[in-house]
């Protein structure tokens, strides 16, 4: 391979991204290649996220699980939409996420992408403006308006892979997914991009080994 390849996995929680990404690791083809999650995970917004926390633990019925995690789903759902009706509240959380992904991003991918390795993404960037874009109640346009607006702050790609299942299969699939509602809004965002931005759909319901020979064929290029 004359040049580096860097490749994303996108998809809702319970499409498989995990399964076949453990497969693409396993696979001698990939041996030299690096595997980097990339979701975002809360460092200088962890006091708020902690606050937000234990008032889910107090929300929770101690009943079915999935019930409980429905419970909290909806109590911090409350919680945020009064806090980020303000714009400037909005604003101030966003730069303070972006600037905690930035740092965390290029920590981790900084010498790779340096040293050119082939290389795949676990999730990329535009789950983070997904996950806040939720939170700010905006529409899927203005979140896929906000992708793009900072597509700039990060390297580009070869392809982006979507492995496509329907939200209420993955609901069916996974019993720690909070609310249907959530993956709902997630989904439409996702359909959006893959129309406009050209990324790659695989069907995330074909069985396990047709959905990995796919992603395999696309990560190669092929």
């Amino acid at each position: 391979m004359s040049r580096c390849r860097r490749t994303a996995l996108m998809g809702l929680d319970g499409s498989g991204k995990s399964a076949n990404i453990q497969k693409l690791k396993a696979d001698r083809t990939f041996s030299s290649w690096r595997f980097v999650w990339v979701r975002w995970e809360p460092k200088l917004l962890g006091p708020a996220y902690r606050i937000f926390k234990r008032k889910e633990e107090k929300a929770a019925g101690g009943g079915n699980p999935q019930e409980d995690l429905s419970i909290q789903y909806r109590k911090k759902k409350g919680i945020k939409k009064k806090l980020f009706r303000f714009a400037l509240i909005r604003g101030i959380w966003m730069g303070l996420a972006l600037t905690d992904y930035l740092c965390q991003f290029y920590a981790k991918t900084f010498f790779s992408l340096i040293k050119g390795e082939n290389m795949v993404f676990d999730r990329y960037y535009p789950d983070l403006f997904i996950d806040q874009g939720i939170n700010f109640s905006y529409t899927p346009e203005k979140i896929c308006r906000e992708i793009r607006r900072f597509q700039g702050l990060f390297p580009s790609l070869n392809r982006i892979i979507y492995i496509r299942v329907r939200p209420e299969v993955c609901f069916q699939r996974k019993n720690d997914i909070p609310d249907r509602e959530y993956l709902e809004k997630r989904f439409a965002v996702y359909e959006r991009l893959k129309e406009e931005d050209g990324w790659v759909s695989v069907d995330g319901e074909a069985p396990l080994a047709s959905v990995y020979g796919e992603v395999k064929k696309q990560v190669l290029g092929m």
